[in-house]
């Protein structure tokens, strides 16, 4: 081979090198392969974290009334039987000869009180609530969202009645009825 001057005008030719693999090679191709792969790893990861914006739409406020039937002596829950519980503001029935505790009854989502007629057992007897409705725009994605609150019992021809919560939340008594 006949030597050239290392200059810019010449370009210098160098026989290829037999590549061997050894344990140094080996060790750092897999640093570089493995740092690659964690690296993208890391990248991926962080592109699924920050598009996962998604708001919760889960609300703990509902739009039913829970009304608990319970023994006055020792305050545990009691079956009763019930020929109908029907909502006169829309006129729904709820219930049709069924034996229960526990009760859940829908207030009317337009007007600020609602009445229940239940009726059973030879007897008749009525619950009026009245409650305040809250408005909001929880998020463009889950939408405007109704709250029932500061729940009142306003007549009532139960013999005992006594309003536990007074917001409309989701397996939270709001009445108890005793018997």
């Amino acid at each position: 081979m006949i030597g050239l001057p290392l200059n810019s005008q010449y370009a210098i030719w160098r026989q290829p090198e037999t590549i061997r693999l050894n344990s140094y090679n080996f060790a750092n191709f897999m640093k570089f392969t493995l740092s690659n792969i964690s690296c993208h790893f890391l990248i991926i990861s962080t592109l699924l974290v920050s598009c996962n914006n998604i708001p919760d739409c889960d609300d703990p406020y509902t739009t039913e009334l829970i009304v608990q039937f319970v023994d006055s002596l020792n305050t545990t829950s009691v079956d009763t039987i019930l020929d109908s519980i029907w909502n006169t503001n829309n006129g729904y029935v709820y219930v049709e000869n069924d034996t229960l505790s526990v009760v859940f009854l829908e207030v009317d989502p337009v007007g600020t009180k609602t009445t229940f007629i239940f009726a059973g057992e030879d007897i008749i007897d009525t619950l009026t609530v009245d409650y305040s409705k809250n408005q909001f725009l929880r998020s463009e994605l889950c939408g405007i969202v109704q709250r029932f609150s500061n729940i009142r019992i306003t007549y009532s021809t139960f013999s005992d009645t006594t309003l536990v919560t007074n917001d409309l939340l989701r397996n939270s008594i709001n009445v108890q009825v005793f018997r």
